[in-house]
């Protein structure tokens, strides 16, 4: 199994990335991970350091925002990984506010091939893509009712066995052409709208693929769960929150560090996991700027 991050040069991402990464390297699986990094002209998170030294990484003119929608930069650096053997599937394709915290995880049941397993969101449902996309499915090839029938709660985690790239293409276009529909429609365009095309696609070749969602591959900070990823997107409130830690424009101003924040979280068992990634990274950046012993 491989996997795959997107993500944008700056520090919001910059800090999430190291966090990453460091619970890879601590399975020694960092090798197994390949991070497409979209430019930017924003700062950098003051240390860097796990992502200058993965061995696994590329940089990318940032076409998503070029176009509009960062989150773009996902299937477009996606497409140009596989297209150039800098990946292959199986791949799973995760979140920068991710960790994980064990490997060999058996994903596939043997007797499908062609297969999408996926963490599912309950809250993605069609009636917030409607609400939120305008009536998407006029620009799709199917009706409204079908994609009612065949939605699928598709959350940030997700494993693909043997998709065609075709596919993955089409999943590109669709995004693009929703997009453009919202903006026809005065609507801003929707953060989740990459997420929308890849459902709507699935539906499209429902028998052809097989699709399963499985609740046990994530827990949040909040839990105790032994599960093989956490997903801090919401944190640990009220002691940590990634929205406390975005850098925002102008000043780029934050709430301090955020993995030393994160670095004192023993609240739950989950918190603390993030707490030694958080811990493992400062104790490195001590160690390196000791001075030497003579």
């Amino acid at each position: 199994m491989e996997y795959f991050i997107s993500a944008e040069a700056k520090s919001y991402d910059d800090w999430q990335l190291e966090l990453v990464i460091e619970s890879f390297k601590k399975l020694k699986y960092d090798d197994q991970l390949l991070i497409g990094l979209a430019e930017t002209n924003k700062p950098r998170y003051i240390e860097v350091k796990n992502i200058d030294n993965h061995p696994r990484s590329f940089i990318h003119a940032n076409l998503g925002q070029k176009k509009g929608m960062p989150e773009l930069n996902e299937i477009y650096s996606l497409i140009w990984a596989l297209d150039n053997k800098r990946i292959k599937m199986p791949l799973c394709i995760m979140k920068p506010h991710f960790a994980i915290r064990y490997k060999n995880i058996e994903i596939f049941p043997d007797q499908y091939s062609r297969g999408v397993v996926f963490a599912p969101d309950p809250f993605f449902t069609f009636d917030q893509a409607e609400k939120m996309a305008g009536p998407f499915w006029e620009r799709l090839k199917n009706p409204k009712e079908y994609y009612q029938e065949f939605w699928i709660y598709l959350g940030n985690l997700m494993f693909l066995r043997d998709l065609p790239l075709s596919l993955i293409a089409q999943v590109s276009k669709t995004a693009e052409e929703l997009i453009m529909f919202q903006y026809e429609q005065r609507k801003p365009a929707w953060h989740e709208t990459l997420k929308l095309s890849w459902v709507v696609n699935f539906a499209d070749n429902i028998k052809e693929i097989f699709l399963q969602a499985n609740a046990n591959l994530t827990s949040t900070m909040i839990d105790n769960l032994d599960t093989p990823f956490i997903d801090y997107e919401h944190g640990l409130p009220p002691m940590f929150s990634r929205s406390m830690f975005t850098f925002p424009e102008p000043q780029y101003i934050s709430f301090g560090d955020p993995l030393e924040v994160i670095s004192g979280l023993n609240q739950t068992l989950n918190a603390h996991f993030m707490s030694s990634l958080a811990n493992s990274i400062i104790d490195k950046r001590i160690v390196r700027s000791s001075p030497m012993m003579t």
